[in-house]
């Protein structure tokens, strides 16, 4: 409904069977404050907003699940302190700075990790690696 609502196209790339040993709650909170990212910084100007999830099994961390968009973006020198209490990815005044910061504590909750992929020269690209 908020991807119809704010136009964008919406690209789910999921093998029919993954299996994942987690807390689901944890996870579907992690993927919402990620999306919800998404969704607040998605670039006006872009004639068609994307916003991928994208699920790669078997991996050497086991399971990541891709969260990739043609949003805004995430200025390189907030990169560093992306995860970090208060870190905001843009200068907009209306972000709290507590969203990655929760997402990483979650992860770590489960035993997952959050990264921000900054070799995605084309997308603003989150990464989260279950074991």
């Amino acid at each position: 409904e908020i991807a119809k609502n704010n136009n964008v196209q919406l690209i789910i790339n999921v093998e029919d069977e993954v299996n994942v040993n987690t807390d689901p709650t944890i996870l579907k909170v992690i993927l919402k404050y990620i999306l919800k990212n998404s969704f607040q910084h998605i670039d006006k100007n872009q004639l068609k907003p994307i916003i991928k999830i994208e699920v790669e099994k078997n991996t050497d961390q086991g399971l990541k699940i891709h969260i990739k968009d043609n949003g805004t973006g995430v200025e390189p020198e907030l990169v560093p302190d992306l995860f970090k209490m208060f870190s905001k990815g843009s200068r907009n005044p209306k972000n709290t700075g507590l969203g990655l910061y929760d997402v990483n504590l979650l992860a770590e909750k489960i035993g997952a990790k959050v990264y921000y992929d900054q070799n995605d020269k084309e997308l603003t690209h989150f990464v989260i690696a279950l074991q």
